[in-house]
């Protein structure tokens, strides 16, 4: 993984009216690019296959394997910023009589244009065929970025842990996978498909021909295969953000009053990409990640109201405020549709805070207790997942995968209606054009217009994405914060926070499930919902069974959870840090402190329930509980200064030197048994030097 970061910016400052008054100018230029190769993406599972695809045994069984896609990302950020802010400082409380009552008010403008120019390109190692006769296409069934051409990296990172207990396992040392390299070589083994055809060379070669022993029926064909970085999408979009803002604070009755007034209006012009040409596979072409002409434009204004009151009796070294707030926010994204086209409204959203504070000792000890309410509509609701089959079903791939692999239709035929009966709807096409006929017209129509969904004469499937598509929810949060701030003395100072927090969803993607639901009745009716969908390696999965797994029973889950409090949110933290300075004696110059973080238990999984409609539901009020955790850092300090205007500190920080450090859970199976593991955090220590002048 590579960084480049570069930035620009300066600023312009002008105070007015001796003083009162002032305006700044700030431009600010920021490029960011990212390439990235992730070798191991996937969730790390233990080898259990004891024989390889050649029929040869498998010399990694039992060992822990991280494993992926071997997809290079790049991506640049190009952040342009220009801010105008004006003030001004209207002070009544030099003046005389009644006129010094009306207060302090400091008066603000801001004039805000930000642009935000992102460009990202996503590419995926395949296999291109140089020795074998016949193509990688045909080898792998797949175009260029589809089928089984997706080059797949395996890292072993232990050894064989057959006869080892799962908590016993803990990776502590740096992983360095071996990346493929562009035009690289490999020697493959590889089956044939869908019927075997007859190696022209009359025998199976394995890799060391020397050890072939005819007859012992290898049944494999070994070739040397090229990786390819194929560029397999394109994204370029443009936003333009002008934001406007006017705020006026002000300071009452010998500042026993402190309100605040602000109003903010945003506009958001976004830019999507133009179309772009594509090579014979339907990849984009590179270089022509180009805008478009057209834009769409987002807008909103918000309001934010505070006050605080500070009480306005003498209690000698110990004062009472209490303070007030709600505030708006509305946040302007790139643009989003739904899952018919239409375009969805930005995030937006209130909070609403109350609350008392406490200062004694003169201010030397603080202490905050706030209670504040959060709601947010048109969030983000995290089914991308779901959506996708909805638009592009794996089976109406595979289907056009199998036409241009030349497996006659009676062929296919003869492997899915089979006598296990696997497949009832089998027999409901009796060629490729009906089937297709009918994946082309499972959708509701408005759906359908949107795709333009096509077979091309070679049985590729192609249609037109709806971009940034989405689907929405909203939440209530509601929590309380307590905060202790003191100098005890004048070299030791703490500082305790306390957090609770409840979520509670709702209105989870009621258009996508709508549907979904249509889907299901569509598939049903052209009788696609029990007929297999992928015949290339003659699995047991109908267009139904994996659409109730990829859509409907995320979708249901997601709904399941509405009007429950969410238990995969922590609900208690805390945090707690202290610090203590020697400025006499044999020490003085140090200083030694410590923090401590504690978190509550969260839900990892549930148990699971069938519900009347055969779909397989979480039960929310029966979660599988992950272990709370807590962690404690220490660090050491000097200080000294090295002239009159410049001290020098130098801190030794060990975090997570006390604490939990076994595995932690993160995903549990519905019958209690843990899926997946995290590391639990690393102790580090470094080195912090600094100067202040």
């Amino acid at each position: 993984m590579s960084h480049d970061f570069d930035a620009k910016n300066f600023a312009l400052e002008q105070s007015i009216f001796n003083g009162k008054g002032g305006i700044e100018v700030v431009y600010d230029e920021q490029n960011y690019e990212r390439e990235s190769l992730i070798g191991f993406n996937n969730d790390w599972r233990i080898d259990t296959v004891s024989h390889l695809s050649n029929d040869q045994p498998n010399p990694n069984v039992g060992k822990l394997l991280a494993w992926g896609g071997a997809s290079p990302q790049y991506s640049s950020t190009l952040r342009e910023a220009t801010r105008i802010t004006v003030f001004y400082d209207l002070d009544f409380t030099e003046k005389e009589g009644l006129l010094g009552w009306m207060g302090r008010h400091v008066f603000t403008g801001l004039y805000n244009e930000q642009t935000i120019d992102r460009l990202d390109r996503n590419y995926k190692f395949i296999w291109d065929h140089v020795t074998s006769p016949k193509t990688a296409a045909d080898i792998f069934t797949g175009n260029q970025t589809g089928g089984r051409r997706t080059m797949w990296m395996y890292n072993y990172l232990t050894p064989s842990l057959l006869n080892s207990q799962l908590s016993d396992i803990k990776i502590t040392n740096w992983i360095e996978p071996q990346m493929p390299i562009d035009g690289s070589t490999y020697y493959l083994s590889w089956n044939d498909h869908p019927k075997p055809s007859v190696n022209p060379d009359g025998i199976n070669i394995p890799a060391d021909p020397t050890t072939y022993v005819p007859g012992t029926g290898d049944p494999s064909f070994y070739d040397t295969f090229r990786a390819t970085k194929q560029l397999t999408s394109a994204f370029r979009n443009k936003q333009v953000i002008t934001s406007e803002a006017l705020s006026w604070q002000s300071k009452w009755l010998d500042n026993n009053v402190v309100g605040l007034l602000g109003w903010r209006k945003d506009k958001s012009v976004n830019t999507g990409q133009a179309s772009v040409g594509k090579d014979a596979d339907g990849n984009p072409v590179p270089e022509q990640q180009e805008l478009s002409g057209t834009s769409e434009i987002t807008e909103g204004s918000t309001l934010t109201k505070s006050l605080v009151l500070h009480l306005p009796v003498d209690l000698g070294s110990t004062s009472i405020s209490a303070h007030y707030n709600t505030s708006e926010n509305f946040s302007p994204a790139a643009t989003r549709r739904s899952i018919r086209g239409d375009i969805l409204p930005s995030p937006l959203g209130e909070t609403e805070e109350v609350g008392i504070g406490v200062e004694f000792l003169d201010g030397a000890i603080s202490l905050r207790i706030s209670k504040y309410e959060m709601t947010s509509d048109y969030v983000d609701a995290n089914l991308g997942g779901a959506i996708n089959p909805i638009l592009s079903p794996l089976g109406a791939v595979r289907w056009g995968l199998m036409q241009s692999d030349g497996a006659s239709w009676q062929e296919v035929y003869d492997i899915m209606y089979d006598d296990r009966n696997r497949f009832p709807d089998a027999k409901r096409f009796n060629s490729y054009d009906e089937l297709f006929t009918a994946i082309t017209n499972y959708l509701p129509t408005d759906i359908a217009a949107l795709l333009n969904r096509t077979y091309d004469a070679d049985g590729a499937f192609n249609y037109d994405r709806i971009l940034g598509v989405a689907a929405t929810r909203s939440f209530t949060s509601e929590g309380t914060e307590v905060e202790l701030n003191g100098n005890v003395t004048n070299n030791w100072r703490l500082v305790l926070n306390i957090g609770q927090q409840e979520t509670i969803t709702a209105g989870s993607a009621p258009m996508l499930n709508e549907v979904a639901n249509l889907v299901v009745e569509g598939y049903k009716r052209e009788g696609l919902w029990g007929h297999q969908d992928a015949p290339d390696n003659d699995a047991d999965a109908t267009f139904g069974t994996r659409f109730n797994n990829s859509t409907l029973l995320p979708i249901a889950k997601a709904r399941a959870a509405d009007g429950t409090v969410s238990l995969e949110q922590r609900e208690w933290r805390i945090n707690f840090a202290t610090n203590y300075d020697f400025t006499e004696g044999t020490l003085k110059g140090f200083g030694i402190g410590c923090s401590y973080r504690y978190q509550s238990a969260v839900a990892t999984g549930y148990e699971n329930m069938v519900n009347a409609d055969g779909i397989v539901l979480p039960v929310l009020t029966s979660p599988h509980w992950g272990p709370d955790s807590w962690n404690g850092d220490l660090w050491v300090s000097y200080k000294r200064p090295l002239t009159d205007k410049i001290d020098w500190k130098l801190q030794l920080n060990v975090r997570n030197l006390l604490g939990d450090d076994d595995l932690i859970p993160v995903v549990t199976n519905p019958d209690g048994r843990v899926a997946a593991y995290r590391n639990s955090n690393p102790r580090d220590m470094f080195v912090t030097s600094t100067f202040s002048f």
